[in-house]
């Protein structure tokens, strides 16, 4: 019921992105993977939630900035903290400009 994917399309950031990520992600608790991506990105939540709180977590966030990194990109984090039937899902994207 759980997995883990990472596209990268042949761009040698994202290949080494993909690889951190898929080595260093929970496939159990996919509501702490958002806190970390929301706090890198210096989103805060508001209040102090648990891990089980996924439903106070917001649904999207973008940013042109990670923290300490300028990242020359947009991220974009997308929540869905899944059902009974559905499990939760973090999509994490970077969309840059490519130099002609």
């Amino acid at each position: 019921m759980y997995a883990k994917a990472c596209e990268h399309n042949g761009y040698e950031p994202g290949k080494a992105l993909c690889a951190y990520l898929l080595e260093n992600t929970s496939t159990e608790f996919a509501g702490i993977n958002a806190r970390r991506a929301l706090r890198c990105m210096g989103v805060r939540v508001s209040g102090s939630i648990s891990p089980r709180d996924d439903d106070r977590l917001p649904a999207s966030a973008k940013s042109k900035t990670v923290l300490g990194v300028r990242v020359g990109a947009e991220v974009f984090v997308e929540f869905d903290q899944g059902s009974d039937s559905s499990p939760p899902q973090l999509s994490i994207t970077a969309i840059g400009q490519r130099s002609l």
